[in-house]
Parts: structure tokens; sequence; C-alpha cells
């Protein structure tokens, strides 16, 4: 539907109205003009776009499973302007810690004994060691030592055992981010073309000009030998390119699927109960 344009020079667009044959328009519009007012009612129902801008998702973040810029709860595992605090300058194998990590903050949520949340150098390693793991930043972790990690942290946290991608999309639905194990490589991922055995999350999914695509979140990046630079950042694949990461493992294709844990009821205190039977 063609946007509607308003005497105030803003640009509106209209939402589709279930079950409504009308949208209440105000018959005070000007005569001989080509403007539209619409009802108080009505306007309750338009989106706003700012002059210039078109209504069109790809000019927007993509949103995860919770309605989140995965940009907002982004962390690399090198150095970066998403870690710049990070003290291992060489190449390290915190893609786990660094996966749930950012699983953690996705959720609002962090690991036992961090002083400081803003400091992503420390959110990592704070997280690795909720896992069991070495305090060691050049050893790797394991499909375990993350869900002892997420469960540790807070999060409710499963494993999913041969994962296909109808038990990412199961999950997602779930209100679940999956940390995903997997060979970059074999996705033919663009930001990362490490070879070998790799975590990374998966946020959410959306769909772009007709495809759709995962949100996941990979804490490394591959070097640019023509810009000199890494593609840190959250970045969208294919169905395609996600079996393709996956399946380029040929045993334990592993997923953690996690959650922030629903609130619990408060019990009530038996005393008071036997109180007001008095």
């Amino acid at each position: 539907m063609d946007p509607i344009r308003f005497i105030q020079n803003t640009t509106y667009s209209l939402r589709s109205l279930a079950g409504e044959n009308t949208i209440g328009l105000n018959d005070a519009s000007p005569e001989g003009t080509d403007e539209i007012r619409l009802s108080t009612e009505a306007l309750s129902h338009l989106d706003r776009i700012p002059d210039g801008e078109e209504d069109d998702p790809g000019d927007k973040p993509p949103r995860d499973i919770l309605g989140q810029d995965p940009e907002s709860y982004y962390l690399s595992q090198l150095p970066s302007e998403y870690n710049p605090n990070e003290d291992q300058t060489d190449l390290n194998n915190n893609c786990g810690p660094a996966a749930l990590a950012m699983a953690l903050k996705a959720f609002g949520l962090a690991p036992s004994g961090l002083r400081n949340k803003a400091d992503t150098n420390e959110f990592i390693e704070k997280t690795r060691a909720a896992m069991g793991a070495s305090a060691d930043e050049t050893t790797t972790t394991t499909a375990t030592q993350i869900l002892n990690g997420a469960l540790a942290s807070g999060l409710n946290a499963r494993r999913i055992d041969d994962i296909k991608l109808d038990d990412i999309d199961s999950a997602l639905a779930n209100s679940e981010m999956v940390i995903l194990r997997g060979v970059p490589s074999a996705g033919k991922f663009e930001w990362d073309r490490f070879s070998g055995n790799h975590f990374l999350l998966v946020t959410g999914k959306t769909v772009r000009d007709g495809q759709t695509y995962y949100m996941v979140s990979d804490s490394y990046a591959s070097y640019d030998s023509k810009t000199r630079t890494r593609d840190f950042g959250p970045h969208l694949v294919t169905p395609e390119q996600l079996e393709g990461y996956v399946n380029g493992l040929s045993k334990d294709k592993i997923g953690i699927a996690v959650s922030k844990p629903k609130p619990q009821p408060l019990q009530e205190d038996p005393l008071d109960r036997n109180q007001r039977r008095r």
C-alpha cells in the first residue's frame, strides 16, 4: 500500500487490520487537496516512517528471538572494537566461551565473579571459568563444558545431539538460542574461513528479499589481507550455509539450546497459612 502523506510532511504506512473494513477516515479533510486526515483511532494503527526512508525490512537491523539487535550483545574473541581489552593478542580458542558469553548477555545474565560487565575480556574469562575449562585460553573447550557453564550461570540449557536445521528451528520457536558446533569453511562463510571445529551462536531467523536467513553471532573472523581487517559482528547465513557448517563435522554434531529460566511462583510459607486459619 502506498504511504499516506500528511499536512505535517510526515509519512505513515498502514498496518493490516484483521476483520476491519474501514480505517476511520475523518471527513474534515480539506476539499481540493490530496491530503488525508484520519481519526485518532485510525492513527493508532499507523506505523511512522521518517521522511526519506523506505519501509523496507532490509534497511533495518534484523531482530533476534528476543526482539533485540544482536549487535547489542555481540563480542569478539580477538582484539577489536567489540573486545578492546582482550589480552590474548594472538589466536586463542575462546570460541566456546565467547558464544556462551554472548548468550548470557542476550538473556541479561553474567558469569559468577564478574566485576565489570562492560569489560568483554573479563566477561569471556569469567565465562570460561564458569564452564570449568582451563584458564589457558589456547586450550579448546567442549560442548559439555559449555552446557555446564550455561547451567552454572543461570540459563536453562539442553544438549541436542546429531543436530539438524529442524532442531534449530524448534529451539528458536521456543525462544531458545543455540550454541552450535561446526566447521566455518564448510559453511562457506565469507567472514570466517577457519577449517577446524568451532562454536558460534544462532540467535534467530529473518527474511530478506524473499530469502530466509539464520542470524549467527560468530566471535571469530578471518584476517583479510586485502583490507587488512577482520569482519567481526553478527552475520546472516542461508539454510544451506548453516547446514554445511554443521555437516562439516563427521561426528559430534552438537548444539546447546539455551534460554532464560522463567520466574517461579513464590511458595507459600506454611506458617503464614496456619496463621490465616486462626
